[in-house]
């Protein structure tokens, strides 16, 4: 079976198409602590009672660069019109004051993703969303930490929570990263159509068997990280109509900008603080120019909306701050000098578990040279492709029997004005449109008071050949379009 290719796209011919998301594959069951009720043994196992000598606490200073236009919306009041059934618009970014900001609980989960799956460690979201429902099922062990197995490395270090039975409080904590109101840029912006995760209409893509839930979950979820040349251009993320399918956004995080945050934490083990560092900066390669040193990441990480269209790439690095051994750190409140704290960063890496191939690709800032990252269109009207489950990097496989259908802003024709008059005698359930537009995958229609009305081509119920701008039509329900002749 050879990867899915196809001509036309922005890929060329012969472009592998890949599927913007793919999993990090479980290995075995996490390894875990002991998790005892007696308070006192509790806390001499997790070390929340004191400074051990041979656990580290300390502050770091965090430095967020974004790679490609970041958005997490304002839910405060009026930044936010529309509901779940309506065109929804997101007015402002998330703010302190006038300044940007990704809240540090976005950060804490962002991290805690990737500490998960190179510590295999156990899956908490997973287990609460999904592990439940669809993927219910006896040979399914991943769940989330409880008294009964103990603690993996990930609860250990950020925490978790079951009710009375479990409460065990994090060793870290992050503020929010606070960036300048100059990094902001405002604008009209409509993401393509996206929706939710559902596992149980991709069994092939989420299932480890490709055919039955019962399997369990294929792995870890990570959406890869696109071109940030065609992310930066507005005709990559948008579409001409909004709709209630889709998200208009009008003001976003700029590609390039700064942003400063902070991270304590407390006890960790040499293992844990070693995987926490390595969570944290990825991997990254030093580039020397015009005599001067500079950091530029291989690996980074995605965080708020439109993920799978590419937006959200961000990565980190430690600038500062002081990482010591046991209670020497409230011997000083001096920062460490950046070469020593660099140098113990760099030995505490070493101590990080190897990250696999999966994680490494997932995660991959140049994953877009290997292929077309989007999501497959037609692939999907081919009965054969159906049941085929994702390739082992996120490619599609098969054949498909149309090429797919681009969209851009462009229509491929438009008509001015109706061609003869409206349709009259209409049940009330049903409205004269006329064909405005036609794109690649959308129609526009214009009712007898000038509203635009969007369709989808794919929901049209008469022959596609019979559809002609400038013409009258039928619209019966949410999806329906009749020609006339049909009346």
């Amino acid at each position: 079976m050879r990867a899915f290719d196809y001509e036309g796209g922005r890929g060329g011919k012969g472009m592998t198409l890949i599927n913007p998301y793919n999993f990090v594959p479980l290995k075995n069951e996490p390894d875990r602590t002991e998790w005892t009720k007696d308070p006192i043994k509790r806390h001499k196992i997790h070390m929340h009672h004191r400074l051990s000598k041979d656990t580290y606490s300390g502050h770091l200073i965090l430095r967020f660069h974004t790679i490609t236009p970041v958005f997490i919306p304002s839910y405060s009041q009026g930044d936010v019109c529309g509901t779940k059934d309506e065109p929804r618009t997101f007015k402002r970014f998330h703010r302190r004051g006038e300044a940007p900001i990704i809240p540090g609980t976005s950060i804490r989960g962002m991290i805690r993703s990737v500490f998960e799956a190179l510590t295999n460690s156990c899956m908490v979201l997973f287990a609460e969303t999904y592990g439940s429902n669809c993927y219910r099922a006896s040979n399914y062990k991943r769940g989330e930490c409880n008294s009964q197995n103990g603690l993996c490395l990930a609860c250990s270090v950020f925490g978790t929570i079951l009710g009375d039975d479990l409460p065990f409080q994090g060793k870290v904590r992050f503020s929010d990263a606070i960036g300048k109101k100059t990094d902001l840029e405002s604008r009209e912006w409509i993401l393509r159509e996206l929706s939710a995760p559902k596992p149980e209409h991709r069994i092939p893509f989420y299932a480890v068997d490709g055919s039955s839930p019962g399997s369990g979950p294929r792995g870890r979820k990570f959406y890869f990280h696109h071109n940030p040349k065609k992310v930066s251009n507005k005709n990559y993320i948008t579409q001409v109509e909004h709709n209630k399918r889709n998200r208009k956004i009008l003001e976003h995080l700029k590609a390039g900008s700064s942003l400063s945050s902070a991270m304590d934490f407390q006890g960790l083990t040499e293992e844990e603080l070693g995987a926490l560092v390595y969570a944290l900066e990825l991997e990254y390669k030093i580039v020397e120019n015009n005599g001067e040193r500079h950091i530029e990441p291989i690996l980074a990480h995605k965080i708020g909306m439109g993920k799978p269209l590419g937006l959200g790439s961000v990565s980190i690095l430690i600038t500062g701050g002081n990482i010591e051994k046991g209670s020497v750190r409230y011997r000083s409140l001096e920062p460490q000098a950046a070469q020593d704290l660099r140098a113990q960063i760099e030995d505490l890496r070493k101590k990080a578990p190897e990250p696999s191939g999966h994680l490494r690709d997932l995660l991959s800032l140049s994953k877009y040279k290997q292929g077309d990252i989007k999501y497959p269109g037609l692939w999907f009207t081919n009965p054969a492709n159906k049941k085929k489950p994702l390739g082992t990097r996120g490619e599609f496989e098969g054949t498909v029997a149309q090429v797919p259908e681009t969209e851009s802003d462009a229509p491929v024709s438009t008509a001015k004005a109706p061609l003869g008059k409206p349709p009259s005698g209409l049940p009330p359930d049903q409205k004269a449109v006329w064909l405005k537009e036609i794109y690649g995958k959308r129609l526009v229609f214009v009712d007898t008071e000038g509203k635009k009305v969007e369709r989808r081509i794919n929901d049209f119920q008469a022959k596609r050949g019979l559809l002609e701008a400038g013409k009258w039509y039928v619209l019966k329900g949410t999806k329906s379009v009749w020609p006339l002749k049909k009346q």
